[in-house]
C-alpha cells in the first residue's frame, strides 16, 4: 500500500509535468488507485485478469490510449510520457506494472480523452460516478459507493482540506 504523501506528491509532480495538473485530476486518480488496486496493493488483477498497475489498466486500454490518442499528432504529450517515465510506447515490457510514472501519466491521459469536465475536487461522491462511468465501465466490478468507501478507507476526507 502506498504512502498517501508521498503518492499525492508524485501524482502532482507527475501531472504537474504533463501540463495536466488540478486538483480535481489528483483526486480522481487518488480514488481511482484507492479503487482499483487498494491503494497499490495489488498490482496484477486479482484472478489472473488483464489490469495493472495501481489503476489496475488494461493492456487494451493501455494500446487504444497509444493508437488512438498519443499518436495522432501528439507529440509533445508522447514526448512529456517519455521525459517523465522512460517509456516511449505501449510495447513497453510490462511497464504499465512496475513504472509508477509511467501508470500516472497514462491514467491521467485516459481521463484526458474525456470532454466531460471534472467534478469538483471535494466531491468525492461526483468523483466516483465521474470513475464508474468513464474508467470502471462495469457495474459488476464496482460501484459510486465502493468508490466512496475506499476513498475513506485509504484516503480520507482530511485529504479534501490539504493544499497541494
Amino acid at each position: 500500500m502506498y504512502n498517501l504523501k508521498q503518492f499525492r506528491q508524485l501524482i502532482v509532480k507527475t501531472i504537474g509535468e504533463q501540463r495536466l495538473y488540478s486538483k480535481a485530476a489528483v483526486n480522481l486518480l487518488l480514488g481511482t488507485a484507492a479503487k482499483e488496486s487498494d491503494f497499490g496493493t495489488y498490482l496484477r488483477q486479482l484472478g489472473g485478469g488483464p489490469a495493472r498497475g495501481a489503476f489496475q489498466m488494461e493492456f487494451a486500454t493501455e494500446k487504444d490510449t497509444w493508437v488512438n490518442y498519443l499518436y495522432l499528432g501528439r507529440a509533445k504529450r508522447r514526448e512529456a510520457i517519455y521525459e517523465i517515465s522512460g517509456v516511449r510506447s505501449y510495447l513497453n515490457n510490462g511497464a504499465m506494472e512496475w513504472n509508477l510514472a509511467y501508470q500516472i501519466c497514462m491514467a491521467r491521459i485516459h481521463y484526458r480523452r474525456i470532454p466531460e469536465p471534472f467534478p469538483a475536487h471535494d466531491d468525492i461522491e461526483g468523483l466516483g460516478r465521474y470513475w464508474d462511468i468513464h474508467w470502471n465501465r462495469n457495474p459488476e466490478k464496482g460501484t459510486v459507493k465502493q468508490f466512496i468507501e475506499k476513498w475513506d478507507q485509504f484516503i480520507g476526507r482530511d485529504c479534501l482540506k490539504k493544499q497541494y
